[in-house]
């Protein structure tokens, strides 16, 4: 083997492996289902198959043997069938990457169809190439001989290079700078090294070069842009998630303070009409909160405790005592997150000692970088691996309550009770 055949291996073999690794990047990545990412995939995948029988060629080019020639010939067909079908992937590309972000313009869709068709007639004379000799051969000595027609597979490549180039800087509008420049990349760079391949009487390291140098471009920016696009599906699947626990507490704080103005209304009257005053006059200053999908402020969070403990109290009279201990209110957290905590207090720790009634107390603090609030009652308390396995609409309260508060702030809820003493709720939210 020549020095010249052992440089050209080594630069082959470089560039095989390159794309090798972005194609298990690829294949490995969370985006690999998006039809792009497929798309992009088979653009690897052909680059691959190429490459490799560039590889063959300058490893048996020289040899006078006709066994190599042979191969030679198998392998021309793979790399002539391999270039065009490169052209057509980025056709197909380009139209993917438009239609995700726009409609895709008739005009559009005739100048793609017939680059395609003008790279698609080329592929089947590329095909029969090295059996027919109509582009190029090998001679004797298995040294390629490129034919004068050849040139009319450049041209193909030219025409394509056009109206791919005008499709896309006629829809660089909807398509972000990384795209464009990804896309673009793999009009300018193949083109420029098909123009050095042929002024330097067919030297292919400019082919090879160019070729990955985009593969790297399109990983680089292509997969980004689908990265970001499944994280907003994540983000968005997200909201929606917490816009239906949301949902779902609503109704559960207005039946439980309806409630309670109902059981009041037989004890005193004048205290229910004073309640339901009181109630609808926080539903209408407050309905936007109670449907917030975004964090709010603990004092906004805090005026719903205190309406809700306020008909309470009305409701038990002094068998309900709270007490407030906040030294720390500059901090947001989801809407109605402590809202399900205090109710489950007083349900349990207040209606299960109806005789001598209970305590129930509220605190808020900075510790160290966490914002640390408690909710704590001495009633009947209950046995926590039992109240995890109700499915009533305090525990809904609970569970959305504790999800909404990880994947909103980052925070924790923690339940702590013992049976005849009580029980402490914990939520720890980062500062």
């Amino acid at each position: 083997m020549s020095i010249n055949n052992i440089i050209n291996s080594s630069i082959i073999s470089f560039c095989i492996i390159i794309n090798v690794i972005i194609l298990f990047f690829v294949l490995t990545s969370e985006v690999k289902k998006e039809k792009l990412s497929k798309t992009f995939t088979w653009v690897v995948s052909v680059n691959i198959l190429m490459l490799v029988s560039y590889l063959f060629t300058a490893i048996f080019g020289g040899h006078p043997n006709p066994s190599y020639n042979l191969l030679l010939t198998y392998l021309s067909t793979v790399y002539q069938v391999s270039t065009q079908l490169l052209l057509l992937l980025h056709v197909k590309i380009t139209l993917l990457s438009i239609e995700k972000k726009a409609d895709v313009s008739k005009v559009t869709y005739y100048l793609a169809y017939i680059a395609a068709a003008a790279v698609g007639i080329n592929l089947i004379l590329s095909a029969i190439s090295p059996l027919t000799k109509l582009y190029f051969y090998y001679d004797e000595s298995n040294i390629v001989v490129f034919q004068s027609i050849f040139m009319l597979s450049n041209v193909s490549t030219f025409i394509w290079t056009v109206l791919t180039s005008f499709i896309l800087i006629s829809n660089r509008k909807p398509l972000s700078t990384k795209e464009f420049c990804a896309l673009m990349s793999y009009v300018i760079l193949p083109t420029a090294g098909l123009l050095l391949f042929i002024m330097s009487a067919g030297t292919i390291q400019f082919i090879i070069f160019s070729i990955t140098i985009c593969v790297v471009i399109y990983f680089a920016g292509i997969q980004s842009d689908l990265a970001r696009q499944l994280e907003q599906k994540e983000l968005e699947l997200t909201q929606s998630r917490i816009a239906i626990m949301t949902s779902q507490i609503q109704p559960h704080f207005i039946h439980n303070a309806l409630a309670a103005i109902k059981s009041m209304i037989r004890v005193d009257p004048d205290q229910a009409a004073e309640a339901i005053v009181e109630f609808s006059s926080y539903l209408r200053s407050n309905i936007n909160s109670l449907s917030n999908t975004e964090p709010v402020s603990f004092n906004n969070e805090l005026s719903h405790v205190e309406t809700y403990l306020s008909i309470e109290q009305k409701r038990f009279r002094n068998k309900l005592n709270v007490t407030y201990d906040i030294t720390e209110r500059d901090f947001c957290l989801p809407a109605l997150s402590i809202q399900p905590i205090v109710e489950n207090s007083v349900r349990h720790g207040i209606t299960s000692r109806k005789e001598t009634g209970g305590n129930i107390s509220i605190s808020a603090h900075k510790i160290n970088d966490e914002i640390v609030i408690t909710v704590a009652d001495d009633g009947a308390g209950f046995d926590i691996n039992q109240i995890k396995k109700e499915q009533g609409l305090a525990n809904v309260g609970i569970q959305n309550a504790k999800t909404r508060l990880a994947e909103m702030v980052g925070g924790t809820l923690e339940i702590q009770s013992i049976i005849g003493t009580g029980t402490t709720v914990t939520i720890r939210i980062p500062k």
